[in-house]
Order: structure tokens, then sequence, then C-alpha cells
């Protein structure tokens, strides 16, 4: 686990992170209204 990929696994965890945060905000965005 060099650098490089320390840098890489840091930058999936936060495009997953941006994901799923995206994915939480339709979904209650969908399922909230009446």
């Amino acid at each position: 686990m060099g650098p490089t990929t320390d840098v890489a696994v840091a930058h999936a965890v936060t495009v997953v992170a941006c994901a799923a945060e995206t994915v939480v905000e339709t979904w209650t965005a969908v399922f909230a209204e009446p």
C-alpha cells in the first residue's frame, strides 16, 4: 500500500460517500412527498 494506493482509496471512499448521500437525499425527496 503505497501513497498512490492510499490516494486512490481515499478518492474512492469520497466518491462512494457522495453517491450514497445523493441516493439518500433523492430517496427522501421522493418518498417524503404525500
